[in-house]
């Protein structure tokens, strides 16, 4: 009967104790797609690429064309 008691109490305990983390999505709407480089951020923006920041601009150092692939 402890058993049982003990049981309960710790999986309703693990239920609430569990957090769920949504990822913050970067808000792709403030991204003026007028021009060509705005159009190419705002398609970055919906494929959820990690070359922007939150506000929809380039991270330093993401776009670099002289940079050798390896």
């Amino acid at each position: 009967m402890r058993l049982i008691k003990f049981i309960t109490i710790a999986i309703f305990l693990n239920i609430f104790s569990l957090n769920v983390f949504a990822d913050e999505k970067a808000d792709c709407s403030k991204i003026k797609n007028d021009t060509l480089m705005g159009n190419l951020k705002y398609m970055m923006c919906k494929k959820g690429s990690d070359k922007l920041d939150k506000d929809g601009n380039f991270k330093k150092g993401s776009w670099n064309i002289f940079k050798k692939k390896t």
